[in-house]
């Protein structure tokens, strides 16, 4: 059935490009069949998209087919970008610059390949290895080997940090209330604004203002039904978004929401006025899978979700503020990791 639209496409265009002897039109348009092709087939073989892709990308044969960027032209063929990028860095750096076999790279699943392309990135000469890595591990132990590669080249990249640890402390008031942040930060920048709980970002997001630096990081958790209502928020406030984590609990137990769908994944929000200062340039390319704690409220996340987000952007020394603590897991979870939390804790929302 796709082969035939596809054929009575080629049919009602390909005149077109021939009648005008343009070499490179004729190109980009046997590249775009061919791409659709392949996506309309098993949509199994990345590989082959992979290379395809690469070929319009670095010819910029998208401008034949008449569109600004390669960008505009996925959207007109209905391919995610990030899908398509991911198909190219793939081809890119295991077949062209690793010469490594389609047979050998076939042996792991897309998802792992995926997992581990941005680590090679940073250090070429370790592909093999972590081709090897991959095909050894689980999904979830490959994420942990990753994430714990990514904070040791990190720290070693990283100057030495002298910050003075002061005191955490659990403030039982209302953010919006009684200069709530001036009182209790007088004179304090913050590091990073972390909150597991969606509810009322409105009411705290524009007081942070004078308590952050420009590359201070701001994350929210949060489900998908408010994913844009909270970028939204953010961005009226002056704030870019640089991440959407996605991350969902191992062993998920299926729980219908209430407008009947099934919620698998749960988000994290990056944002900052500019690019927070230590956060990892690639954490897009992961789906986070972490490991499910028992007897967690219904906007309480997992203490491993707030571990590796408190490590992700901060060191140990940093001024964090929870400004919607409905639980204490990021002020625990940050004291163990040595750095300075403050909840202001909305009992209303408990």
């Amino acid at each position: 059935m796709p082969n035939q639209d596809l054929d009575v496409i080629q049919n009602n265009q390909i005149e077109n490009y021939s009648a005008g002897g343009n070499e490179r039109g004729q190109a980009a348009f046997d590249l775009e069949q061919k791409i659709k092709k392949v996506k309309y087939s098993l949509g199994y073989n990345f590989l082959e998209m992979g290379k395809y892709l690469k070929e319009v990308r670095d010819n910029e044969y998208f401008v034949e087919l008449g569109f600004d960027s390669m960008s505009q032209w996925l959207q007109e063929i209905s391919i995610s970008s990030s899908w398509a990028w991911t198909f190219m860095d793939i081809y890119d750096i295991f077949v062209v610059k690793n010469h490594i076999s389609q047979e050998k790279i076939l042996e792991v699943d897309y998802t792992k390949l995926s997992q581990i392309v941005p680590v090679i990135k940073q250090n070429p000469e370790d592909a093999e290895k972590w081709l090897e890595v991959a095909g050894s591990m689980r999904r979830i132990d490959l994420q942990r080997e990753i994430r714990e590669a990514r904070l040791e080249k990190q720290k070693q990249e990283s100057p030495k940090i002298e910050s003075e640890f002061l005191e955490s402390k659990i403030i039982n008031e209302k953010i919006s209330e009684d200069n709530c942040l001036d009182k209790h930060l007088k004179g304090i920048k913050l590091d990073a604004v972390i909150t597991q709980d969606e509810r009322n970002i409105e009411n705290w997001v524009g007081l942070l203002d004078g308590h952050i630096n420009d590359d201070t990081a701001v994350l929210v958790c949060c489900k998908k039904t408010s994913l844009a209502k909270i970028q939204m928020d953010l961005e009226d406030c002056g704030f870019k978004i640089f991440d959407v984590i996605i991350w969902q609990k191992e062993n998920y137990d299926k729980v219908v929401s209430l407008n009947g769908l099934l919620q698998k994944c749960e988000f994290v929000i990056v944002a900052g006025k500019k690019k927070p200062k230590y956060l990892f340039p690639d954490v897009k390319s992961d789906l986070w899978i972490i490991s499910n704690e028992k007897n967690l409220q219904d906007n309480e996340k997992p203490r491993l979700l707030i571990n590796d987000l408190i490590e992700m952007v901060t060191f140990p020394g940093a001024k964090i503020l929870d400004p919607n603590a409905t639980s204490l897991n990021v002020y625990n979870v940050g004291n163990q990791l040595k750095r300075t939390v403050y909840a202001i804790v909305n009992e209303e929302l408990i």
